[in-house]
């Protein structure tokens, strides 16, 4: 039988590792296969089982294979926010009467020191805004503009080789080409279209994750800054074994049924089956349990957000998505709580299934 070739997009989250087939069809692109696999995923800047890597990206290209008779070629590699980090400089440059496109680039290239660095390579440049010394007015675009001198603050987004090495030492061992791009950017540029926010208006983006969470700055569509801590959905769960002393297996299942915004009764218990066997756990205790985390977790959302210079208002726009525990009732009122501020869910439908945990896939698929 005939085997195509395609392009793929490899989706790399801290609790599974996605492969997604695209098609063009016309101007739009079009999933035509899928595959998901869990792993040990990363924490603290690293991969906790590294020579998983490898078996877990030839298993997900031979499933595509064997299910849709497809050879993958290339592939699109997300960057999670946790081997992502932004650097913003004031950069300067004298002009001769007009803006042109070529001094743009030599602003990008004056604050570019990043060239053969060891820890770190550019995945991304863009201007948050400039400035001449005959208009100043913050631009987007200032091409074209008659100026003497221009200011630019300048983004630069870079990603820890410890990740690209990693994840191109396993492409090469498959002969199958790569591209990175930052898992951050197709979704605060998916959110920005969606919710219409303006060209300078600050945003806030919690990427919520299993075993981390991302906080992103925007403004517009442009990434300014980026903060990133070991707290995530499962440490809900986490802590659910250690002080209920049972399975990490029960504790997963009851994080996925948590509702924090019951009143339960004394008598009143989570039901989960595990191993041919039912098991009952009181709510009261584990929803104290789960809501002590989601408020420390909060805690940390804000320490962040404070830590990247930016005030929030109570008009600036906050959005959450990530792992499923954001879609459990109460978690969302908790974090407003803690960051004094609402807070938008970003979900998004996918196969029929509209959870938070597909926005990097669709983002990503709406930039393709």
């Amino acid at each position: 039988m005939f085997k195509k070739k395609a392009d793929a997009i490899l989706d790399i989250g801290s609790e599974y590792m996605r492969l997604v087939v695209l098609n063009k069809s016309g101007k739009e692109a079009v999933i035509s296969a899928y595959a998901k696999h869990m792993y040990s995923g990363f924490q603290d800047g690293e991969f906790l089982c590294p020579d998983e890597i490898y078996p877990a990206m030839k298993r997900l290209i031979e499933s595509i294979y064997l299910r849709f008779k497809t050879r993958i070629k290339s592939l699109v590699v997300t960057i999670p926010g946790e081997f992502i980090c932004t650097v913003d400089k004031n950069v300067e440059k004298d002009i001769d009467n007009f803006v042109k496109q070529k001094d743009i680039n030599e602003i990008f290239a004056i604050g570019n020191t990043y060239h053969n660095h060891n820890n770190f390579e550019v995945l991304n440049i863009e201007g948050i805004y400039f400035k001449t010394n005959k208009n100043p007015k913050r631009l987007i675009d200032p091409i074209g503009e008659e100026c003497d001198s221009i200011a630019a603050k300048v983004a630069y987004t870079l990603s820890e080789r410890y990740f690209t090495d990693t994840i191109r030492q396993a492409a090469n061992a498959l002969k199958i080409k790569v591209k990175f791009v930052s898992a951050i950017v197709p979704q605060i540029k998916y959110i920005s279209k969606k919710y219409m926010i303006d060209t300078f208006q600050d945003a806030i983006f919690i990427d919520l994750g299993y075993l981390n969470t991302t906080l992103a700055y925007f403004m517009g569509e442009r990434l300014v800054d980026i903060k990133t801590f070991s707290i995530g959905g499962a440490s809900a769960a986490a802590d659910i074994t250690l002080v209920k002393e049972i399975p990490y297996g029960h504790s997963y299942k009851l994080y996925k049924k948590l509702n924090l915004n019951i009143q339960p009764k004394e008598e009143d218990s989570y039901h989960i089956h595990s191993d041919k066997e039912n098991f009952s756990y009181d709510i009261s205790t584990i929803n104290a349990i789960v809501e002590e985390r989601i408020y420390n977790l909060g805690a940390h959302i804000l320490d962040a957000i404070n830590n990247m210079g930016v005030h929030v208002e109570k008009d600036t726009p906050v959005f959450l998505s990530g792992c499923s525990i954001c879609l459990n009732r109460g978690v969302k009122e908790i974090l407003e709580a803690c960051i004094g501020n609402k807070i938008e869910i970003v979900s998004q439908e996918l196969f029929d299934n509209d959870t938070t945990e597909n926005l990097s896939i669709v983002s990503l698929i709406n930039e393709y």
